[in-house]
This record gives structure tokens, C-alpha cells and sequence, in this order.
């Protein structure tokens, strides 16, 4: 069932109440069987629809076809549409697998989705006031899509950057974890992929102190320091938590 929706009565109320939608959307998909962030599954139609604009408009103004010009702003329109669930997806893949935590990379893309979202909006306006193949479209094409580029160069940064080296243990070895592989991957691999830190990359899970034991390692996800989400025995049960430990100290501390 859905968590039940009150009336927040303070910011926090606000906060965990949209945190636990998030959370109820994220269990759903999981039981479907996926348990990856969901914004790349949007983030790909807008990048495409604006690379599709700024070649039509090109094509347009060099072969003098007004149709073409036409077809790129109308692919401007439907990025403009497709913007608003490829940044709620992304705003919900931030709050929950990197439980909210403002570094440089995020900073960089919500700064660059706001510019894209302003130069998009632009470029409509001027289309509808004063047509498609009006002087300086192509430009607002080409900066949506140099905007675009730096929004793909730091979600690079996020998925591959401050990353440890590759899981490099036998395949066998990995089938005997699995169950712990996954339950690491979809709540950890976030911020944590293959044992490294991408907050605080001198601080990795991997050879961890919290890693000590189990009992240390259960009352740390119980119970982290922020920006850490903590995970109570109702997200992750000490079985789960267990299969989780035996995957790191079995597989991620001797890669």
C-alpha cells in the first residue's frame, strides 16, 4: 500500500513525507525487478529531441526549407515537455540513492538543467512570436546543446568518477553473493560503487572500519552520520544487512 499522505505541518514533516513517496516508488520498481536510478530512462529523450533540433535547423538554413527549421522547433517543444519528468526523476534519484548530498557534480547540474530549461523556454517563445527560422535560433540550439554536454560530462563525474578499481574476483565467487551484490547495488552503489566513496573518496566502505564486524556494520547503517541515509530493520532486515556484509568482506574487500 502507499504511505498515507497527511498535511505536513513543518518543512521536516514536508521533507519526510516526500522522502517516503520516494521511497515507496523505489520499493515498487525494485519489485519489478529494477533497481537502477530511474532518470537516465528519461534523461535520453530530451538530449536526443535537442540534438534533433539544432540538425534540422541547420539543415533548414542551408538547403533554405522552412519545413525542416519547422520540425527542429517542434523537436524543441517536446524537449521542453520531456524536461519536467527527466528533472523530477533526477531530483528523485538525488534524494534517493545520494540521500540529498549537495556536491560539486550536483551543484554543476542543477545549475546547468536550469539553464537548459531557460534557453529552451527561449527558444519557444521566439518561435511562436517570431517563426522558426527567425535569426538566432540555430544559436539557442547550440548552446541547449553545449549545455546538454556539460549536464552528460558531470553525470559522468557521478557514475564514474571517485570510483574504486573494478570488482575483479572470479564469477563464481560472485554467484555465491549475489543476493548481497544487489541489496548493495540498489542501496548503496549510489554513492558507494564497488566498495569506493564518491562523497568522500578518502573514505571508502571498502577495508572500512565499520566493516569491522557485523555487529559494527549493523549499527552503522542503522544509524550513520548525514548526508547517509540510515537503514532500519524495516528497509533492510539484519538477513539482508548480513548478505549485504558477507558481499563486501567477501567479494569488495579482496578485489
Amino acid at each position: 500500500m502507499a504511505p498515507a499522505l497527511a498535511y505536513p505541518e513543518s518543512v521536516t514533516e514536508f521533507h519526510e513525507m516526500i522522502d517516503s513517496s520516494i521511497s515507496f516508488f523505489y520499493t515498487l520498481i525494485n519489485q519489478l525487478g529494477y533497481r537502477h536510478p530511474f532518470h537516465p530512462t528519461q534523461v535520453h529523450f530530451p538530449v536526443g529531441l535537442i540534438f534533433g533540433a539544432f540538425i534540422l535547423a541547420v539543415w533548414g538554413k542551408m538547403r533554405h526549407q522552412p519545413m525542416l527549421s519547422r520540425a527542429g522547433w517542434y523537436c524543441m517543444i517536446i524537449a521542453m515537455i520531456w524536461i519536467l519528468p527527466t528533472v523530477i526523476t533526477g531530483l528523485m534519484d538525488w534524494r534517493h540513492f545520494y540521500a540529498g548530498a549537495l556536491f560539486f557534480p550536483f551543484t554543476m547540474k542543477f545549475i546547468l538543467a536550469t539553464v537548459l530549461v531557460i534557453l529552451l523556454a527561449v527558444g519557444v517563445f521566439i518561435g511562436l512570436r517570431r517563426g522558426s527560422e527567425s535569426n538566432g535560433m540555430i544559436a539557442i540550439y547550440a548552446l541547449c546543446l553545449l549545455t546538454v554536454a556539460g549536464l552528460g560530462f558531470f553525470g559522468g563525474e557521478l557514475v564514474y568518477g571517485e570510483k574504486a578499481a573494478p570488482v575483479s574476483v572470479e564469477n563464481s565467487q560472485l554467484k555465491d553473493y549475489q543476493p548481497g551484490r544487489e541489496l548493495y547495488t540498489a542501496n548503496c552503489g549510489g554513492c558507494h560503487a564497488n566498495g569506493g566513496n564518491v562523497i568522500k573518496p578518502k573514505l571508502p566502505v571498502k577495508h572500512s572500519s565499520k566493516t569491522e564486524d557485523l555487529k559494527t556494520f549493523l549499527a552503522w547503517i542503522r544509524n550513520p552520520r548525514a548526508p547517509m541515509p540510515a537503514y532500519s530493520s524495516q528497509v533492510l532486515s539484519d538477513q539482508q544487512a548480513g548478505d549485504m556484509y558477507q558481499y563486501i568482506i567477501q567479494v569488495l574487500n579482496r578485489s
